[in-house]
């Protein structure tokens, strides 16, 4: 569920500052500026312990804007420093997220704990539904053993008081792929073995300690170069920035790019491709078949169910495609790919046609910075655009739709929609692979709603759908 919260403003803000710095030709200097910028001496809106972790974490923050990740911070170089050397030769690795340590409050794992409500009932459903036997009662109030607590949650459903609550790691409870640990510190980690890039992490931590690493500087440097750089735009797009979808290429025009390509466009062939897939999978007596669309999906099956890779389409992303498709034209385009996903940059990493991956939060920054009012732009279009069907692949079961289209009426297709990857979702689909569901397709997104629901959108995602409509 979509919710604005002060740790993705900061994040917002600091990365419209780093644009006005590099795309209206300031020096690289002020970028030493920004920790105390952001929370000057005296500070009353410093949130944290003090205006110097507040500066720390920040620091750490502006490097992940750079691709340094918080392993690499050598705290006797400058921002600036690392900033010179990473435009001079940008880096990309495929660990696209970190944790900034100063930023992490090291979180205690996650428990059940009782509040004053228990009322110490004659019932004792909690103690009694305790499989691990670890309540009891001591001076009229339920007690819970952390030792030998299991964390099962059966006490905070039989409470008929309520008086139970769940206090979870907001990151560690979100990761559908238990991909998040804690060092002996308590500190965060990553396991990048088993990390899928859904996002799902970064927006959840409430203090704002983990990071993308961006690679907006780099783009901004071919901008600022003049440089045939190609915006190819995903569908999901249309529900960003509530204005017209048209208005909103011409800002993209206005930015300095050269050209701006729809993904949709690569959509089309994705649509078409898939379905010939699925229909020599049907005629093969394949037990299944699953979409090729989310990159996020596809890091779950290489990283968890290696073994059922067989099973998720060959066809390529419609971001490939379409990237094919600009370099056929000319190698020399630089492209760019803009969208709601991480997981879109670890897609991008193996792509030779697909040069720097830039968010919709990241867009808006650059668009902030150099005052561009879309609203007031007169409209433009795609050089190269998809259709009803290629661009409704923003949604869930939009590409699944799109696959029907184009197979024969009496192929009997049965899809199953997963709208959101999560712990539950992930048994549905492991038993999909295993051949345990009784349909022939299943179309699988990260993020609930779709990619306009994206980690990285910046419209709420039932804002975002309405304007989405209105471009199909």
């Amino acid at each position: 569920m979509f919710q604005i919260n002060n740790a993705i403003l900061l994040r917002r803000d600091l990365k419209v500052r780093i644009s006005d710095i590099l795309l209206n030709d300031r020096e690289l200097t002020d970028l030493n500026k920004l920790p105390v910028m952001m929370t000057p001496k005296g500070s009353q809106s410093s949130i944290r312990c003090c205006v110097y972790k507040e500066r720390a974490v920040t620091r750490s923050a502006a490097l992940a804007c750079f691709g340094v990740g918080y392993e690499e911070d050598d705290e006797l170089k400058s921002i600036k420093e690392f900033a010179e050397e990473r435009l001079a030769c940008p880096q990309i690795d495929q660990e696209l997220l970190t944790v900034l340590n100063e930023g992490c409050s090291a979180c205690a794992k996650n428990s059940y704990f009782i509040t004053n409500a228990c009322r110490a009932c004659v019932a004792r459903p909690c103690m009694m539904n305790c499989p691990a036997k670890a309540i009891s009662f001591k001076n009229g109030h339920a007690e819970i053993d952390p030792d030998l607590c299991k964390n099962c949650g059966k006490c905070l459903d039989a409470c008929p008081y309520h008086a139970i609550t769940y206090v979870p790691v907001p990151c560690q409870d979100v990761c559908p792929v238990d991909a998040i640990s804690k060092d002996e510190n308590g500190i965060a980690k990553i396991d990048f073995a088993k990390c899928i890039f859904c996002g799902k992490c970064m927006n959840a931590c409430p203090f704002g300690a983990i990071f993308e690493k961006s690679q907006m500087p780099f783009v901004i440097k071919h901008l600022n170069q003049e440089d045939k750089v190609v915006a190819m735009i995903a569908p999901a797009i249309a529900g960003q920035f509530t204005v017209d979808y048209n208005k909103i290429i011409a800002g993209l025009f206005k930015l300095g790019f050269t050209e701006v390509i729809e993904v949709a466009y690569g959509a089309i062939e994705t649509g078409i491709r898939e379905a010939e897939e699925w229909l020599e999978f049907s005629e093969r007596r394949k037990p299944a078949l699953t979409s090729s669309c989310c990159p996020a999906y596809k890091n779950y099956v290489e990283k968890h169910q290696a073994d059922k890779e067989e099973f998720v389409s060959s066809t390529l992303s419609p971001m490939r495609y379409t990237s094919q498709e600009v370099k056929r034209r000319d190698a020399e385009n630089i492209t760019v790919f803009i969208g709601p996903c991480i997981a879109k940059k670890a897609e991008a990493i193996s792509d030779p046609n697909t040069d720097f991956v830039l968010s919709f939060e990241e867009l808006g920054a650059m668009l902030v910075a150099k005052d561009i009012q879309m609203v007031d732009m007169e409209a433009k279009q795609a050089s190269l655009r998809g259709d009803s069907p290629s661009r409704n692949f923003a949604v869930s079961q939009g590409v699944a739709q799109a696959i029907q289209l184009n197979l024969p009426p009496d192929s009997n297709f049965k899809a199953e929609i997963i709208n959101g990857i999560d712990k539950k979702s992930i048994l549905r689909i492991n038993a999909f692979l295993s051949g345990k569901l009784p349909t022939n397709f299943m179309e699988v997104m990260a993020c609930e709603g779709g990619c306009i629901a994206g980690p990285n959108s910046i419209t709420n995602p039932k804002i975002g759908l309405a304007f989405h409509k209105k471009s199909l």
